[in-house]
């Protein structure tokens, strides 16, 4: 089983689901090891419910919880609701419901989350875009000049856009459904650190939280080693469209067969790439010249090396437990782990379209010879399904034909796709818009060099 799916399957508990989008970045948490999360995340990177106190659920009335869809009607989304654990350490690990995280992000200031975030495994902005990936609207997401959902979503949190320019109003439908229906389904984790503000605290301080940190006691352990953040690489999406056949189209009021042209649309969709680090520790009991050493205290199970004077690779003995001959030492390496996603179609729209100097030339310099000439069907569209086929690279390819095309008005074609693709595990969908070749449709009485 892949990494991914393994780490899907960790996170059901308890008649509630949780997940998390970022699972990579989940495991690359767990490297970590002594650090706030890696306490309560396995090294695959599901999470040790054992390891986590469940405080219950907390609810509190909250004016921030209504929102105004378009057409200026207000929908209340009831009290702010969040599931509570704390940690071994002390710490506070809350899930809000889906409603609740939703109108925190779009009201930061008003729900305090600004004043006081938490730590966080992904930006609010991923996160709604991830939520949201359904329901947007790729047109407008282009008029307004993104590319990225999520950087769409940021400016809606800044309050520079309004969510509902983009994302359809039925988004919230889905929110809800996901608040009530099957518990709580969330894709995202907020850590509170123990010594933080209780008032930052959705439900404020449980028992045992501490305000101040201990000071001295334990040494402080060497700072891990810092790998490299997770990353995701993709390529830009690809797509050609042609017409085929016929070698010269005619219009279909001069054909008798009635044959129209067929047209070919053929797209190919990069894969997305995530790599991550691993930190993997490696304990040494290494022979110390000199004599130097400070011995290697046993047991010798916890050492993976042990080297002999020679540079050999021995077994451990207790002789080496206080013998200044020998040292004890820790190396860690990062691990670079590549993991390839295809990314399928979700769907594809094709639009054929008369230019505006064919359009032009229809109505003022062929209308004085054919009385009636007027635009008949200038415009054409097409909407078809994914998922396509996954080829080498896996690299997902799709086409589609579409054949005897009726054109009834004569000129130059002009040919642009727009889609979306499903998004994979660890990246929202992509929408794309390109435009494809051009193609002439004539006109059996007026010449070539005629037509624009």
């Amino acid at each position: 089983m892949k990494t991914i799916t393994r780490i899907l399957l960790g996170l059901i508990c308890v008649a509630i689901i949780f997940v998390i989008l970022v699972n990579p970045v989940l495991k690359a948490f767990a490297g970590e090891g002594d650090d706030a999360w890696g306490e309560f995340l396995n090294p695959d990177g599901s999470i040790n419910w054992a390891n986590l106190t469940y405080l219950g659920e907390e609810s509190k009335p909250a004016d921030w919880m209504m929102i105004e869809i378009p057409g200026g009607i207000q929908v209340p989304l009831g009290e702010a609701r969040y599931n509570r654990y704390i940690t071994p350490s002390g710490n506070v690990l809350v899930l809000p419901s889906p409603a609740t995280m939703f109108m925190t992000f779009l009201h930061p200031e008003d729900s305090g989350f600004a004043d006081n975030p938490p730590e966080m495994l992904s930006s609010g902005s991923q996160i709604l875009a991830a939520l949201a990936a359904n329901y947007i609207d790729v047109e407008d997401l282009q008029a307004l000049g993104y590319v990225d959902p999520a950087e769409f979503f940021q400016a809606v949190i800044e309050g520079r856009e309004n969510i509902w320019s983009v994302v359809s109003p039925n988004f919230l439908i889905e929110i809800v459904r996901m608040s009530f229906d099957a518990g709580f389904l969330v894709t995202g984790l907020w850590l509170y650190l123990s010594g933080e503000n209780c008032d930052a605290i959705p439900g404020g301080c449980p028992p045992g939280f501490n305000l101040t940190p201990t000071p001295g006691g334990t040494p402080t352990p060497p700072p891990p080693v810092a790998c490299p953040a997770p990353s995701i690489a993709f390529e830009n999406v690809n797509a050609s469209g042609e017409k085929v056949a016929p070698p010269k189209p005619v219009v279909i009021g001069q054909d008798p067969e009635k044959r129209g042209a067929d047209v070919e649309l053929l797209a190919t969709i990069p894969p997305v790439i995530l790599t991550w680090y691993e930190a993997r520790t490696t304990n040494i009991c290494e022979y110390a010249p000199g004599g130097n050493g400070g011995g290697c205290p046993g047991p010798g199970s916890e050492y993976n090396q042990v080297i002999d004077s020679d540079g050999n690779e021995t077994g451990w003995s207790y002789f080496m437990e206080n013998n200044s001959n020998w040292e004890a030492s820790t190396e860690t390496e990062c691990i670079q782990h590549v993991e390839i996603f295809p990314d399928y179609l979700n769907y594809a729209t094709l639009s054929i379209n008369l230019s505006s100097e064919s359009r032009n030339w229809i109505l003022t310099d062929l209308a004085p010879a054919y009385p009636g000439a007027d635009l008949k069907r200038p415009d054409w569209e097409f909407t078809f399904q994914g998922p396509g086929s996954v080829g080498g690279g896996s690299i997902v390819f799709w086409s589609q034909l579409i054949p005897d095309i009726q054109f009834a008005d004569p000129g130059v074609y002009q040919m642009q796709v727009r889609g979306l693709t499903t998004g994979t595990l660890v990246s929202v969908p992509r929408p794309f818009a390109l435009p494809l070749s051009e193609f002439t449709v004539d006109l059996l009485r007026v010449t070539l060099i005629e037509a624009p």
